[in-house]
């Protein structure tokens, strides 16, 4: 059963798989960088200062719990999870407090590289994430991660959190967002707040 069918997002980049121009193919190296934590200085610490500067202030506060996105497989000791390093980096500049609370107990398809019928849809999310036991949740939770495409993965998590939370304030929050038509493509700094809906078993994002 889905707990949650709307969810209200944020991202702050956005950039296009297939780049026609040079603004373009810059927005998808920097997505790159951003998944593999690299630049100089490092993308995460960069996106997170620019992020600052713009209105999100509904989004985020010192009392906001920021919960990274598990990954499509299993945690293993060593691997990079892009999602707490930018909750980390969050925390440091002040715009919440970590809280790792989901983990993927099963792992699913890897969104970016399936076919389009076998991308993971909400319930598979719901499916495989456990949320971990905690003494204390706060009123607003913000469900970060590093890109977002349809949005099925925070809306899943959003899902296992309103289970068990039906009366907390859920968000979720990307660096980057994708942006399929170069056409529609305006800038890398593009700030947008808009929705993640469910339809049928389909998750639209706009924008």
């Amino acid at each position: 059963m889905i707990a949650l069918s709307t969810l209200s997002f944020g991202s702050l980049w956005g950039y296009t798989p297939r780049p026609e121009t040079d603004e373009q193919r810059k927005s998808k190296t920097l997505m790159y960088d951003l998944k593999q934590d690299k630049g100089n200085p490092r993308t995460i610490e960069s996106a997170v200062s620019e992020l600052t500067k713009h209105n999100f202030k509904n989004f985020f506060g010192p009392e906001v719990a920021l919960v990274p996105v598990p990954k499509s497989s299993l945690m293993k000791k060593g691997t990079l999870w892009t999602p707490l390093r930018i909750v980390q980096e969050m925390e440091r500049q002040g715009l919440g407090i970590v809280s790792a609370c989901l983990e993927r107990t099963t792992p699913v398809p890897k969104a970016a590289t399936a076919q389009s019928e076998l991308r993971p849809k909400v319930r598979d999310h719901i499916a495989s994430i456990t949320l971990k036991p905690s003494l204390h949740m706060p009123e607003r939770i913000v469900l970060v991660d590093d890109i977002v495409t349809r949005g099925s993965t925070l809306l899943g998590c959003a899902n296992v959190f309103k289970r068990q939370y039906p009366d907390a304030d859920i968000k979720g929050f990307a660096i980057i967002r994708t942006i399929s038509n170069p056409e529609e493509f305006r800038s890398i700094t593009d700030p947008v707040k808009g929705t993640i809906r469910l339809q049928g078993v389909e998750t639209f994002r706009n924008p």
